[in-house]
């Protein structure tokens, strides 16, 4: 009885589960992470906020490598060095030199590519084979000729519209245009970029948002592994096949109970007689 109540049990879960896969088409159960970048001195003025989903699925490596930098809060107050219209918008030098030579000092292994980098989503940059390290772009357009080499890990789900905004005014960095010089900004810090480059953009803080609800990820067609309510999903559509479940293992409990309670009687009316000979008992 005890097997079939767990049985039943299992079959609840499981059927729960299934419905909640089959509702976000079959894909597979990921970990995702919510970021926020808190942004600053937007082209024209004002403030915002933008939003990323991280995916850990897509490129473990450089997604964990990600939220390592949120959590030492790397990125706060760096700003967006080279933007190029229509291309990409390049962060992740710290004001600190002292942390970012620190961080660069761990070179992350290539990983493989396994989404495109279209319009919003986020990669490592890197200076060729197993080099990436802090500096990472957010797509400004489609830029697949980018995936052989660089495997997006996240993407932006809110604030789209401020990736227009962020400050371009100073071209392309250095060698490429009049920008800044990212060796120099390695170097010097924060102070290199107040003195010549003070438009820039700036991401005031960057930090991970624990508080979404799973609601936010249905545009998403993915469940979130800590979600403890998307395995349920689907319980309202298989909850009457699990009580009658249920309710089977409890009359085929009863029946055997019966069964057992009569035949144990039967034996100890024959071992009360010193007959011992079973065999007739044996089902």
């Amino acid at each position: 009885m005890r097997g079939q109540l767990l049985l039943a049990i299992f079959l609840l879960t499981w059927q729960g589960a299934s419905a909640a896969e089959d509702k976000h088409n079959g894909t597979k159960v990921e970990q995702m992470s919510r970021v926020v970048f808190e942004v600053d001195k937007l082209d024209g003025g004002g403030s915002g906020k933008i939003v990323m989903i991280v995916h850990e699925e897509w490129a473990p490596l450089g997604a964990f490598r990600f939220l390592d930098l949120i959590n030492a809060k790397f990125f706060d107050g760096s700003a967006f060095f080279r933007v190029v219209p229509h291309f990409v918008a390049q962060f992740g030098i710290s004001m600190d030199p002292g942390a970012t030579q620190m961080w660069q000092n761990w070179h992350l292994n290539d990983e493989e590519v396994k989404t495109t980098n279209i319009r919003g989503r986020v990669s490592f940059a890197s200076a060729g084979p197993n080099s990436r390290t802090t500096q990472a772009f957010i797509n400004l357009k489609d830029n697949a000729p980018l995936d052989p080499h660089f495997p997006p890990f996240a993407e932006v789900v809110e604030g789209m519209d401020l990736l227009e905004k962020i400050y371009s005014g100073y071209g392309d960095a250095f060698p490429m245009g009049t920008g800044p010089d990212p060796a120099r900004l390695v170097r010097e810090g924060g102070n290199y970029l107040t003195t010549n480059f003070s438009l820039l953009t700036t991401i005031k803080y960057a930090y991970k948002d624990d508080s979404w609800l799973p609601e936010s990820l249905e545009e998403f067609d993915v469940t979130p592994i800590d979600d403890v309510a998307a395995g349920w999903r689907g319980a309202p559509v298989a909850l009457p096949w699990a009580l009658a479940l249920v309710l089977l293992a409890f009359v085929m409990g009863g029946i055997r109970l019966r069964a057992f309670t009569s035949r144990r009687k039967e034996e100890a009316a024959l071992a009360q007689n010193d007959i011992i000979d079973l065999d007739s008992l044996v089902e």
